[in-house]
This record gives structure tokens, sequence and C-alpha cells, in this order.
């Protein structure tokens, strides 16, 4: 199999861009355990040892040099869509405690010197780095002789611990819960999936334990290693808040490592609350969601959303135990006796009067229900929602156009074609990302119109709750490139499963599929930032640079292209022509969303 050639990338992109196109050229995809931190303990070590005959220069070379010429052939081929960055500073727009990389280094060191179950004894610098060895890069263990086979390095061990870290908890290599289930249809059955045996046990939130793809036993084997850590992590958050006198502390690499650990439920809501600047926001302008309230009530049926969000209202997690009626109860008077559905009516009507630009879209349903099963107030889920929607996320995704879903797919995708390229030729037919890229061309490919789902409803309905409000713990700090990383992450962890098959549609349903059952959240974070952070991490500047480039060029074939309008062919860079185009466009969107509705 070839892999995409960076040739090909360069040539589709105009003049214009190319100069630009330049930063990735020494970026390699390096082994999930080749951490900066293991190397530099590797070469302090050979430093301080003049007699070695490996330490054949005073000079530490980074083993990321940029002008190495083996590296820079090594990465010639990986087709990585370059970009000039001009800042020097944190390449988190978010957090400005230090660069994402040294804060994943962070979460990696503290996820094994930190743990509960590992107490590390102070070894010999000897023990660490043994020079006789050849430095080699594998996650595999390195060979000692028999006089020290009971000594393993702390690196080792620290490899080892990352290969089989969870590995008795949820089932395969994705978390999942049924692992030998099917993730596609062969028609051996009548019906797809399978239905599994329920007995109407819930979890903690409401929902219940098992679905199509997560037996019951299976959530409860995954609970009973799960439960006891969220009890030690609620202990270590109070003993947090505690030394900080009540109040939530500033960001620092330390929270963001234990909001990726997990924010226990009772803590949750004031957290996201908190965190992503919604509390904050509340405060600064009290009392003006029952203003938006009361506007909606006297607006009535004028509302152009009334309706929409009414027949929505009900479709909001049906099976949640707080959105359905009481026992007994007819179903003419449903919608008095549920107050959350109540709830969550005033928030979507002020919310469409707040954003008209919006209005209203399906889906937010879900993401404003599931904001009001973890917030105190129903004010404090509104101004959660208008920060989530109108600040963490990109611009145009909730919008009659959906332009900015459409190009954050592009931006996925591309991802995806630079970092596996094995994913990439699987899913696209053997396509390079650019002429799938081509308006011309043959588009995306049809899984995006699955992965474009998993960003509209930021995850809820595709992965497990517990691992949809890890992912949601994550996106509350550290932004929108969390819904990238987490993508990224489910693509490497159902690696195995999509290069099993090879019929379309058959990989297309192991796509759709494959995140239902991955109920072991813990492997979900683990993988995303510590196993495979290598191929998983981005900054928001570079999704943004990413998106202008995909804009400039979309918009950039839009005037060249005409339209057609009866019998004349009007061009698009006129008045007229661009709002016949921005029209049909508009309908295109719409209809696709609609392909992906459950």
């Amino acid at each position: 199999m070839s892999l995409p050639s960076r040739t090909i990338a360069t040539a589709s992109a105009t003049l214009e861009e190319r100069p630009s196109l330049k930063k990735y050229a020494s970026r390699t995809r390096s082994s999930s355990f080749n951490h900066s931190i293991i190397r530099r303990q590797m070469s302090d070590y050979l430093l301080g040892n003049p007699s070695s005959d490996n330490n054949k220069s005073s000079k530490r070379i980074s083993s990321f040099d940029p002008l190495s010429p083996s590296l820079r052939n090594q990465a010639s081929h990986h087709n990585f869509l370059t970009v000039v960055h001009n800042s020097n500073g944190p390449t988190s727009s978010i957090d400005e405690s230090g660069s994402e990389e040294n804060d994943d280094e962070d979460d990696i060191v503290s996820a094994y010197f930190h743990s509960e179950d590992n107490k590390i004894p102070v070894v010999d610098p000897i023990q660490i780095v043994d020079v006789s060895q050849p430095l080699i890069d594998s996650p595999t263990s390195i060979s000692h002789n028999d006089n020290n086979s009971n000594n393993k390095s702390l690196t080792t061990s620290f490899k080892q611990r990352l290969t089989i870290s969870r590995k008795k908890g949820g089932g395969g290599e994705g978390g999942v819960g049924n692992h030998h289930q099917q993730l596609y249809d062969d028609g051996t059955n009548a019906t797809y999936p399978p239905p599994q045996k329920q007995t109407g046990e819930r979890d903690q939130y409401g929902f219940l334990k098992s679905s199509q793809w997560v037996t019951e036993e299976a959530y409860n084997h995954f609970q009973h290693d799960y439960a006891p850590i969220m009890k030690r992590r609620l202990l270590k958050w109070r003993q947090l808040l505690a030394e900080n006198d009540g109040q939530w502390p500033a960001r620092s690499s330390k929270i963001k490592r234990y909001i990726r650990k997990g924010i226990p439920p009772d803590l949750r809501g004031q957290a996201w609350l908190h965190y992503s600047g919604a509390k904050a926001k509340m405060e600064a302008n009290k009392d003006y969601y029952f203003d938006l309230v009361k506007q909606a009530e006297e607006m009535g049926n004028e509302n152009e959303n009334l309706d929409i969000i009414e027949r929505d209202l009900h479709r909001t997690f049906p099976e949640n135990n707080r959105f359905r009626p009481e026992e007994g109860t007819s179903a003419t008077s449903t919608d008095k006796n549920i107050p959350i559905i109540q709830s969550l009516r005033r928030v979507l009507l002020a919310f469409s009067i707040y954003s008209p630009s919006i209005g209203y879209c399906q889906s937010l349903n879900y993401i404003a229900g599931m904001l009001l099963l973890f917030m105190d107030e129903e004010e404090e889920a509104f101004w959660a929602f208008v920060v989530l929607i109108t600040e963490i996320l990109p611009p145009s995704i909730y919008d009659v156009t959906m332009e900015g879903a459409n190009i954050d797919q592009n931006v996925l995708m591309s991802l995806i074609s630079e970092r596996y390229p094995q994913l990439w030729n699987r899913i696209s037919g053997g396509k390079t990302f650019w002429e799938c890229e081509e308006e011309a061309g043959t588009g995306m490919p049809t899984c995006s119109l699955v992965t474009s789902h998993w960003f509209l409803t930021l995850f809820i309905n595709i992965l497990p709750i517990e691992s949809v409000l890890r992912v949601w713990d994550c996106l509350f700090y550290d932004g929108q490139k969390v819904l990238f990383r987490i993508a990224l992450g489910i693509f490497k962890l159902n690696e195995n499963e999509i290069l099993s098959v090879h019929d379309p549609l058959e990989v297309f349903q192991v796509i759709q599929n494959m995140p239902k059952r991955m109920v072991d959240c813990h492997k979900l974070i683990d993988g995303t930032y510590l196993q495979y952070a290598s191929t998983t991490r981005v900054s928001d500047e570079e999704i943004k640079e990413r998106r202008d480039l995909f804009k400039r060029r979309r918009d950039e074939r839009r005037r060249n292209i005409p339209v057609q309008k009866g019998h004349k062919l009007l061009k698009r860079g006129t008045v007229r022509g661009a709002i016949i185009h921005r029209a049909k466009e508009a309908r295109y969107y719409v209809e696709r969303a609609k392909t992906v509705r459950k």
C-alpha cells in the first residue's frame, strides 16, 4: 500500500498557500512511549558519565532537531498539512500553564508517579539506564542479563504500565462492553444488532445500564472497578478544594491532570460552570435569563422555533428516569408532571432569542438536557449552554448552513489522512485527501456523515454515558480541540476492527457502531491522552489554521464556478449568484443532517 505523498498535498494548494505549508515538515510519528521525558532522562545520565563511550560530545542534541537529515527524510512521506506558526507561547488558547506537549508529559509522569497503586522506591541512576544495552525505541522490555533480571528499569516498568493499563476492565482494545459482538451486519441475524436482555437496571444518572452494544454484565464488571476509583478521586478533589478555602483552584497542570482523571459526579456541574467561564458570564448578566424566558412567553407562537422545540422535548433522553413521566400519569398531563422537561423548554426558547442566528437546531435538546441533569439551577444550565455553543465551539456549527460543521469534518479527515494513513486508505477507497477535498471530486468519505454526528451531539448517544461525561470534563476545560483528540483516539483504539473489513458498507457500519460499546472511559481517555498522545495531539491554533485554509479554498471555488438559474449562468461572485448558491447549499446541508438523525 502506498502512502499519500506530500507532493500531492502541496500541488493541490494554491500558489499563495504554498509558502505557508512548512510547519510540520520535521514532525515525525513516534512511538507512544517515545516521550521526551524518557529521552531526557537517558541523555542526562550519559552526559553525567564522561568516561562512557557513548558520550562523544558535551553538547546535547535534541531528538527532534529539525536540521537532522535523517529525521527530515523520515518525515518527508508523512503528508502533514503544514502551516506557519509565529507563536512561541503555549499552544492552548485556554490553558496558559504551558504547551500541550509538556502538559501531556506531566500527565504521563504523574499518572505513573502519583498513582495510588504505585510507590516508586529511590533507584540508583545506574539502574535507570543500562549503557551497555542499545537504546531502542520500542514498547517492549530492554533485555538484561540473568544477574539483573529481577531489577526492572524504571523506564521499562513505566512502558509496561502504559501498555497493560486498564486491561482488566471492559473488553478489547477499544474498551468494549461486548468484545465478541460484530460491529457490522453480515446477514446472519434477523435484526441487527441483536437485542440485549433488558432488566430495567439503571445507573446513578437514571440511564439504563445495558444497551444494544453493552450488556448489563459488562457494565457491572466495569463499574465494579470504576466506583472505588471515583471514590478516591472525590476525596482528592475535596482535599484540593479545602486547601483553596472552598474555592475552585486556578488553571494549572495539576488541575488539568485531575480533570482528565475524571470529575466526581457531585462536583461535575459546578466544575463545568467555573472552568468554562459560564459562572462569570452569569454573574455579569444577573437575571438576564429570566428576562429572556419572560420574553419567550410573551412571544408565544410568534417564535418560529417553538414548534420544532416542542416536538423534540419528549425525544430527549426518553429512557432516563428524570425525563419520563411517573407511573400512573396520563399522557395528556405528562408535560406538567416532568419538571426537567419544562426547564428544557424554557432554556431552549430563551436561547433561541439570545442567539437568533442559531435559533434552534436538532441535537441542541440533548446538550441542554445533559446540562440540566448536572447543574443545580436552571439558570446555570442556560449559561453553560450559551458558553458551550457560542464560545467553546466554533461559529456556524448549528446555524442554517452548518458550514462550520462541514469544515470541521475536512479538518478531522485531514488529520486522519496524515496520522493514520492505513485507516485513511481504507475509509477513502484509495483516494488521497486532496482528491476528496476537491468539490469536483468524490467528496469526503461517507464516514464523515458519522463523525459529523459525533461533533454535533458532542458524543451524546454515541459513547456510553460515563465516557460522554469524561469527554465533557475535558471539553469544558480544554475547549473544542478535545472533540478532535477524542475522535482520533476512537479511530486509533478501533484500528484493528476497521482494518479487518474491506467492504465500504461494512467499514461504514464499523465506524458507526464502534464508539457505542466503549464503556471503559478510562481506556478511552488514557488511549487519547497517554498511550497514543503523539498522534492525537492537536492545538487550537492548528485547528483554526486548517479551518481557515479549507474555508478559503471553498470560497475560491464558489467564486469561480457559475450557478445555474433557469437558462442562465450566474457567477457566484455576483450578489444574485451568491444568494442563489447559498440557498441551494443550505438545503443540501439540511438534507445531509437528516441522514444521520436518529
